[in-house]
């Protein structure tokens, strides 16, 4: 499906409203408004930040529109406990309390990306926090529900894709980003609207960016840079969603779309440059042997095709109060691209489904209890494939049980 956003023509219109004088008598802290309504969509108990017994931390709003950038890692890179593995300024994954890789989950709404950015750190994570409403990061033991992978911790990206509340009209925002090192262009809409019973969600970007600027040096050779070669950036994507939300059911659907194309700075063969060496001519063959460098530099392309599905059932009777089926089908592809060729191919198809139930609260205790199937098919094919095809299936049951027995109240 080709899909190019950067066409798309966006009118932006700027409201300015004024904002209601806060109370002489005592200013309203963050603590008591903000905080309290954040809630963390990665616990079936649905509980708010201050409500949490488990060490979780949420990026939203003003402050993920500031520290926002074109990688999941340098997205959040600026919170307590968390780094970023660095593979030039176009990919990076989070590191969570020294973890990373395979010891690190990143969710999309609470299910697997099923992307390869576990098996390698130049491959970019599938989450895209231009269009995101919240980043949840969680931490010890808020991480077990999402298995034994998720042991440094699990990243949640929230959006709006999977519609479970009412909307009555149309409401939206409109954003644009733009840097002097890179010449980045980063647009990005989100759109949501309804009637009655039912609410559907549009958003899109595009991000473009040159390679990135560095102090200027001079190289043995005597050549000068001041541009870190082939780290540019090509990506767009979009999502559409649409949901039924009734009194005690919702029903929501969406399909999302990510293609980018992103340079690997530093990855680029240099066998002509070996053979060069041992050539007396040498002059004119080196001459030549660095245009077929440049030529040669490799870059990634990665496609996504995601879907997704939420079914809630609440005000239930009897033991338990409300259920929930989350269910996501993903198809990935990652090309490592040189000289015009692909060299090597990662896939990963994956099925994903979870399964849960809130009981009611029996002596003070609330918890549920649930089923969580996946089902993978990932391939590598090509010269640097160093990971076998695998078929894999796993099921798990899950309970969590949780009782408040006192407030501690500190200075």
């Amino acid at each position: 499906m080709p899909f190019n956003f950067s066409k798309i023509t966006l009118l932006v219109l700027a409201v300015i409203a004024s904002r209601p004088a806060l109370s002489e008598d005592k200013p309203t802290q963050k603590d008591e408004s903000d905080i309290e309504k954040l809630i963390i969509t990665a616990s079936p108990l649905g509980r708010s930040v201050l409500q949490s017994s488990t060490p979780v931390s949420i990026l939203s709003g003003d402050e993920l529109e500031k520290n926002q950038s074109a990688t999941l890692g340098e997205t959040l890179k600026s919170m307590p406990g968390v780094n970023s593995t660095y593979f030039g300024p176009v990919a990076s994954s989070p590191i969570i309390r020294g973890l990373d890789g395979p010891r690190v989950k990143v969710v999309q709404n609470g299910m697997d990306s099923s992307d390869a950015s576990r098996v390698g750190p130049d491959h970019i994570a599938t989450t895209e926090t231009s269009t995101a409403t919240q980043i949840e990061v969680l931490r010890g033991p808020s991480t077990l529900l999402y298995g034994s992978g998720a042991i440094g911790g699990v990243v949640n990206v929230v959006d709006n894709r999977l519609p479970k509340t009412r909307q009555e009209g149309l409401s939206g925002r409109v954003s644009a980003l733009h840097d002097t090192v890179s010449n980045e262009r980063t647009v990005s809409t989100d759109i949501n609207g309804g009637q009655d019973k039912f609410a559907w969600h549009l958003d899109a970007f595009s991000r473009k960016s040159d390679d990135y600027d560095i102090p200027e040096f001079t190289l043995e050779d005597g050549d000068i840079l001041d541009t870190l070669e082939n780290s540019d950036i090509d990506s767009q994507g979009f999502t559409l969603g649409a949901g039924w939300v009734g009194d005690d059911v919702t029903l929501s659907l969406a399909y999302g779309r990510l293609e980018t194309d992103y340079g690997i700075p530093g990855h680029a063969h240099d066998e002509h440059e070996e053979e060069g060496h041992d050539d007396e001519e040498g002059h004119e063959e080196e001459e030549h042997e660095e245009e077929m460098e440049d030529e040669e530099a490799v870059f990634a392309r990665m496609k996504q095709d995601r879907f997704q599905s939420v079914i809630d059932w609440k005000n239930l009777s009897g033991w338990f109060t409300e259920a929930h089926w989350h269910n996501a089908y993903t198809e990935y592809q990652h090309s490592e691209i040189e000289g015009g060729e692909v060299g090597t191919t990662f896939k990963n198809d994956s099925i994903e489904s979870r399964l849960w139930a809130k009981h009611a609260a029996v002596n003070g205790w609330q918890g549920v209890v649930g089923l969580h199937y996946t089902s993978s098919d990932f391939s590598a094919v090509g010269e640097e494939a160093f990971t076998p095809s695998t078929e894999s299936t796993s099921s798990a049951l899950f309970v969590l049980e949780e009782k408040q027995l006192a407030t501690f109240y500190g200075n």
